[in-house]
């Protein structure tokens, strides 16, 4: 199992904002060189029965848990288990990996799907999936990857599309999403660098919840 623990700062831009993001980008973000060719995020969402994690989202739970499975493009060979736990703007990511093939057929049957995961995950991440064992919720988005010499992380996304989840890994009824979600990501320690090149960000921090979205779209 691997953890990751960082800072992410979220904002959310219009299409036309996403223009204006670019020549920002071109002008005053060049430190920002691409790290990873773009690529097609997948996650299918876990919650509860009573979507308990939508709920303290809205209430503003400074510390919140969500589970997910996750892989990329349309023929990966990895999927991920992960469980991100956010206390305020800091978050920190528990991942467990697995061969697709041994997940792909059990998508159909959400109860096979959870005994699987429960058998395989370890006790931490299995005590997250426990209180969210239902998959509720289905999203792709297409998603942009850059960084600096610093590591600190810049992503955005587009065409975010979501669904509720029927049991399919493909869908050819979801909603469509046109914001772009600009995330910048980077370790504690890093703070005063990021404060810095952001000092011209045009754009406002915002909360926002790819999730969250998706349950209010109320997607069928």
């Amino acid at each position: 199992m691997s953890v990751i623990c960082r800072y992410e700062k979220k904002f959310i831009l219009s299409p036309k904002e996403l223009q204006d993001f670019r020549c920002w980008h071109k002008c005053y973000f060049y430190e920002f060189k691409q790290s990873f060719p773009p690529r097609t995020v997948n996650n299918i969402y876990f919650d509860s029965y009573d979507f308990d994690n939508f709920y303290e989202n809205l209430s503003g739970h400074s510390k919140r848990a969500k589970c997910r499975l996750r892989w990329y493009g349309d023929n990966p060979e990895v999927m991920r288990f992960e469980v991100k736990i956010k206390k305020n703007q800091l978050g920190r990511k528990l991942c467990k990996e697995f061969d697709y093939k041994e997940i792909e057929p059990l998508i159909s049957n959400p109860a096979q799907l959870y005994n699987y995961l429960k058998n395989n995950i370890g006790e931490e991440l299995r005590m997250y999936l426990d209180k969210t064992p239902v998959p509720q919720i289905i999203n792709s988005y297409h998603r942009e990857y850059y960084s600096t010499e610093e590591d600190v992380r810049l992503t955005v996304d587009t065409n975010l599309r979501y669904s509720r989840f029927k049991g399919e890994i493909t869908s050819n009824s979801r909603c469509w999403n046109n914001d772009i979600i600009v995330e910048v990501k980077y370790d504690m320690d890093k703070a005063d660098i990021v404060l810095k090149k952001l000092r011209t960000f045009p754009f406002r921090v915002e909360k926002s919840s790819k999730y969250v979205n998706a349950v209010n779209f109320n997607c069928s």
